[in-house]
């Protein structure tokens, strides 16, 4: 991005701790990612949904998670298929491990990890 169209916009995104990323599905956006909940210093990835981009978001439920203190990720289609991209940490707190999960939508739009055969 090297300009924008207007102020900048804040978004209220349920229990949303940092590293945010936004796609869309058909007429659904979809925004992932980690949080960290109360009194635990891991992440686990969440997603919300809105009509919009700019909401309002409605907290739909947990993609992973992972017990790491890092969960950043991305979501992107490939060849019909559809995958999960995050970070973890590993082999210390300081260091990542990149991993890639397929994940798919039920027909209500869910997402959920596909099961391994």
């Amino acid at each position: 991005m090297v300009t924008r169209d207007g102020p900048i916009q804040l978004l209220d995104i349920p229990q949303y701790y940092e590293g945010i990323w936004i796609h869309k599905r058909q007429d659904t956006y979809y925004a992932s990612y980690p949080c960290r909940p109360e009194g635990s210093d891991a992440n686990k990835m969440l997603y919300s949904t809105a009509p919009t981009p700019f909401g309002p978001w409605t907290l739909r439920r947990e993609i992973l998670d992972n017990h790491s203190h890092n969960i950043h990720g991305s979501i992107t289609s490939f060849k019909n298929r559809d995958y999960v991209f995050f970070h973890i940490q590993g082999p210390s707190r300081w260091e990542r491990k990149v991993c890639v999960e397929e994940i798919s939508y039920s027909k209500d739009g869910k997402i959920s990890l596909t099961e391994k055969l």
